[in-house]
């Protein structure tokens, strides 16, 4: 007699439990040179390790049960899903080190759990369909994960059966009526045993009403389907029938995100306020009192293009589309609410353009947050320094390559000549920009 890792029992320990003192199991282990000793009654103390992880595992089994609302009647099936769930999670005792990854040597695979209780349709093959008109996923509850194979347990909503299943679709948002999974779980322990005895006899009639019976009765469990707390409204209600339920939990929003959403609702507010009030063109900053600050911002805004050579000043060459453009006007604010510089920009207007005419590609790279983490990850383990760089007016260092784009002289520094602006570097608007700008830094 040895254990699934191959060592020799010697002695086996009981709490004094019924199913442990009986004759045939006391025989059995003498048999196998097992020494058979017990605790004292009412004596937890003297297993404590064992004890202790009973209320561990305990603590978790009412949580679950408080939270998805369903009757005690299914407490194994939680207490199984509970230890699995333990034995894939970080332990203090081993450092960090999941019990499996201890046991096994290999790092648990934690992309198959699921939420306990929750709805569940299982997928009926093919060649089981009685017609092509079967619906071929059937409701269930998620119950737990079968030891013995890669596969599920769900319990059918309509027979009250436990399957092991493999092909699974989860609806982790929606829980079913407590008093119907009871009834359900009633009938089938009914069926098994061959009949109620009283107390469950008594318990069945009190719970199953005219309703409850007729669910049963004509298979339709999806009356008893409801959305529980936090998910979003309306999405399924209005197919899958009335006999709403709430989750009974109750969440509270911490203070800190509560003071942190106000914040960010107050700051939108201000932000859509000072969109109202900023120009949106050159004669709404003329006649506005600041018209001054906004004739600066526009020279400086103009000077600074001209010094970095983005466009050259040239005939309007015949045949060709000239893009229009248009200045946007921003007042910076500093943390108290006050202006503290007056900015401005000339952007193309990108619905102008034309594929095959203004430009041709226009997708580049965009690093993913995992990438930049592992970055910073490799930094760190090495020893290496990071630095954060701010390129200024970056899409204004791209030179073009792809085609020739035309622009109109922008308002205020219109000559009257009729000339117009070639491009020779990349502009704010350009729907080629981004690339233009990833190639030059590539």
């Amino acid at each position: 007699m040895a254990s699934c890792a191959r060592h020799q029992i010697e002695v086996f320990g009981s709490d004094q439990g019924r199913e442990l003192v009986k004759k045939p199991f006391r025989a059995f282990i003498r048999s196998k040179g097992v020494e058979l000793i017990w605790t004292n009654s009412y004596s937890p103390e003297e297993n404590g390790l064992v004890e202790k992880m009973n209320g561990v595992v305990l603590s978790r089994l009412r949580s679950i049960l408080t939270t998805v609302d369903l009757p005690d009647l299914l407490w194994g099936e939680v207490f199984a899903c509970a230890v699995e769930v333990l034995n894939v999670s970080p332990s203090c005792a081993l450092a960090g080190e999941t019990p499996s990854t201890r046991r096994f040597r290999e790092r648990p695979d934690v992309s198959e759990l699921r939420t306990w209780g929750y709805l569940a349709f299982s997928f009926t093959q093919k060649v089981l369909r009685k017609s092509k008109l079967e619906n071929p996923g059937k409701p269930g509850i998620f119950l737990g994960y079968e030891k013995n194979s890669i596969s599920y347990r769900v319990m059918d909503l309509k027979s009250g059966k436990v399957q092991e299943l493999r092909t699974v679709e989860f609806a982790e948002d929606w829980t079913v009526e407590r008093s119907y999974v009871k009834i359900l779980l009633l009938h089938r322990y009914a069926k098994a045993l061959g009949g109620l005895d009283d107390e469950w006899a008594s318990d069945s009639e009190d719970l199953c009403d005219d309703n409850t019976r007729s669910v049963i009765a004509n298979g339709d469990p999806m009356e008893n389907i409801s959305r529980s707390v936090g998910a979003e409204e309306g999405e399924m209600e209005n197919s899958l029938g009335a006999s709403v339920r709430r989750s009974t939990r109750v969440r509270r929003p911490n203070d800190r995100l509560r003071d942190y959403e106000v914040e960010i609702a107050a700051n939108l507010v201000v932000q859509a306020v000072n969109e109202l009030l900023e120009p949106t063109s050159v004669t709404e900053t003329l006649s506005a009192p600041d018209a001054k600050k906004w004739i600066a911002a526009l020279e400086t805004e103009y000077k600074e293009r001209m010094r970095n050579h983005v466009w050259e000043l040239v005939e309007r060459p015949p045949g060709v589309k000239v893009l229009k453009n248009k200045w946007v006007f921003v007042r910076k604010r500093n943390a108290q609410g006050e202006v503290c510089r007056y900015r401005t920009r000339i952007t193309i207007k990108r619905c102008q353009q034309q594929y095959g005419v203004n430009f041709w590609e226009i997708y580049e790279p965009v690093a993913k947050a995992e990438s930049v983490r592992f970055v910073l990850l490799l930094a760190l383990s090495l020893g290496l320094l990071c630095r954060q760089v701010d390129f200024v007016t970056a899409f204004l260092n791209g030179p073009l390559d792809e085609a020739d784009i035309y622009m109109e002289q922008p308002d205020y520094f219109d000559d009257g000549t009729g000339c117009v602006f070639k491009l020779l570097q990349s502009l704010y608007g350009l729907r080629q920009a981004p690339r233009i700008w990833y190639k030059m830094l590539d």
